[in-house]
């Protein structure tokens, strides 16, 4: 197996949607990734190291099994008793779902943006059973206590503002006074009316906020959250 296919192999299992998002992963450009797969040539640890579920063996030479360890098994316990047949096994595919660090760069709306390369990527997260995520990212304050708290890693499917579903947690962007503000909050119709949306905090040392809806710039529903210790 030729260097380029082994990336390009590496973009398939991962589900990357653009060579940007991996080049981001791998902490180089996108042009250097280009020269990479053009060139046929390129320094595995760079992968390895990053990738940590590969096999740094087969990164190297194309040999052998691609990760570690295979994708995670179900073990399906009925045996077939006519014929004795020992168990068989149900493997499972578990998404790949960036992880993004917030920064005045890497906005919400620049996480949802498959071809951006300002949003800043520090890996990835593969969580079985979860419903499709466009991304990850860190809780940046206690607005959410107790459910969540500041550090900890939500993950966040883009979503429509006229399809925001009253008692789901959002994630919500939006620039007032040229800056750019992200809140969670639980969606509930504004007394403001139609143009609006209301953002409410399950701390209530915060304030529960009206949002114009011109003002948004991206929105996201939070679909599950882990605490790391």
């Amino acid at each position: 197996m030729d260097k380029s296919t082994i990336l390009t192999e590496i973009i398939s299992y991962y589900n990357f949607k653009t060579k940007a998002q991996f080049a981001r992963v791998l902490g180089i450009t996108p042009q250097a990734l280009g020269n990479w797969i053009r060139r046929n040539k390129f320094k595995p640890e760079k992968v390895y190291t990053k990738c940590e579920e590969l096999n740094p063996q087969w990164v190297i030479s194309g040999k052998g099994p691609m990760l570690k360890a295979e994708y995670a098994i179900q073990e399906d316990r009925i045996r077939i008793a006519q014929d004795s047949q020992p168990a068989s096994y149900a493997k499972k595919k578990v998404q790949n779902i960036l992880l993004f660090e917030q920064g005045p760069s890497s906005t919400l709306k620049e996480m949802l943006n498959n071809s951006s390369t300002k949003a800043v990527v520090s890996g990835f997260i593969r969580v079985p059973g979860l419903p499709k995520c466009d991304g990850a990212t860190y809780v940046s304050n206690d607005s959410m206590l107790p459910l969540l708290k500041k550090g900890d890693i939500v993950f966040f499917k883009e979503t429509a503002t006229d399809n925001l579903k009253e008692g789901k947690i959002y994630l919500v962007e939006f620039t007032s006074e040229n800056k750019i503000s992200l809140i969670m909050g639980v969606f509930e119709k504004s007394l403001s009316g139609s143009g609006f949306i209301k953002l409410i905090p399950e701390n209530p040392g915060f304030k529960p906020q009206d949002i114009a809806l011109d003002k948004i710039n991206a929105s996201a529903l939070v679909h599950a959250s882990i605490r790391p210790h």
